[in-house]
């Protein structure tokens, strides 16, 4: 049973009309390619995807561009995941009513069909095309802008994905309207990206480098240091969680920090990275929902204390938010 779809923009149900669904109100139109339909929230970029042949487009000047460019996901994405799909597998049994399930950000495929009625999101239309099976329900969208009603998925899982999200704060809040009471999330990203990544510091030799990136790359063996790391991140932390309590424990923001990817060559690993996600923000962001966090761990000092690890955390049965 494929779970209904609503208009990115307006929230308003679509209705299937042909080869495209119909937004009501406005009359906008989302064109459906190869059964994905295409739920972009911006109207050129849907029709840009369902025209181009990604196959033959050089271009690679936007987002857009390099996620589209079928020649490019062997880089940014992995084929395996077995680890996360055990973790994924999990927690799903833990979940007392977790169909249907979400994957945002589905890459290759290699978490597809954990469960029964899985729902596929990728702002890749190309990806979405090559890696999933077509037994699945395939939704090309936005995680800022999902195109779900509120509290349809009973487990919504993302595994790398949500670090190249650029309004990472809307993500998180989407993510919390769709999930259904006493649902589960797990969210893996590539926590506490840095910008010395998007700019290839690690891996190009100082004579490429400006004085700055120079320095950057001279430093990063400190700044990647444990204790340096803990140092530099904990008081902070430990100040968020205070301010939060003196404003009386409501539901936070999910604040992060923006980065400069790059898309036109690809350095390394999270070179394309828009956000530097803090995995204890993420803690804070459902502690303060009321979610059971038990990952990092229900107690404050252990969300004080998250490193890269997954979050995973139970939405409470009766949704008071």
């Amino acid at each position: 049973m494929k779970v209904p779809i609503i208009c990115p923009v307006t929230g308003a149900l679509l209705l299937r009309v042909g080869d495209s669904f119909l937004a009501p109100a406005t009359a906008r139109r989302y064109p459906i390619v190869g059964g994905i339909p295409i739920l972009l929230p911006d109207e050129q970029d849907c029709l840009r995807v369902a025209k181009i042949d990604w196959d033959t487009e050089n271009s690679m000047s936007t987002p857009l561009d390099f996620y589209n460019r079928p020649n490019e996901h062997i880089r940014y994405c992995r084929e395996e995941l077995k680890v996360e799909r055990e973790a994924i597998a999990s927690v799903l049994t833990m979940v007392q009513a977790p169909e249907p399930s979400l994957e945002i950000g589905t890459g290759r495929g290699a978490l597809q069909g954990i469960s029964a009625e899985y729902v596929a999101l990728d702002y890749s239309f190309t990806a979405l095309r090559a890696y999933i099976s077509d037994r699945h329900q395939r939704v090309c969208g936005t995680a800022e802008h999902l195109p779900f009603p509120d509290s349809t998925f009973g487990l919504i899982y993302s595994v790398a994905a949500l670090e190249h999200v650029p309004a990472a704060d809307r993500a998180f809040e989407e993510i919390h309207r769709v999930l259904r009471p006493g649902g589960a999330v797990f969210l893996a990203p590539a926590w506490h990206c840095i910008q010395d990544n998007c700019e290839g510091i690690p891996v190009r030799p100082y004579s490429d480098l400006a004085i700055r990136q120079k320095f950057r790359k001279l430093t990063l063996p400190l700044r990647r240091n444990l204790i340096w790391k803990a140092a530099m991140a904990l008081p902070m932390r430990a100040s968020r969680r205070f301010a939060w309590g003196i404003a009386g424990n409501k539901a936070t923001r999910f604040r992060f920090r923006r980065l400069c990817p790059e898309y036109s060559k690809f350095w390394m690993s999270d070179s394309d990275a828009v956000s530097r996600l803090d995995s204890h923000e993420a803690a804070l962001f459902f502690h303060s929902r009321g979610y059971d966090v038990i990952r990092p761990g229900l107690s404050w000092v252990r969300q004080l204390l998250a490193g890269h690890a997954p979050l995973v955390a139970f939405k409470p049965p009766v949704n008071k938010n």
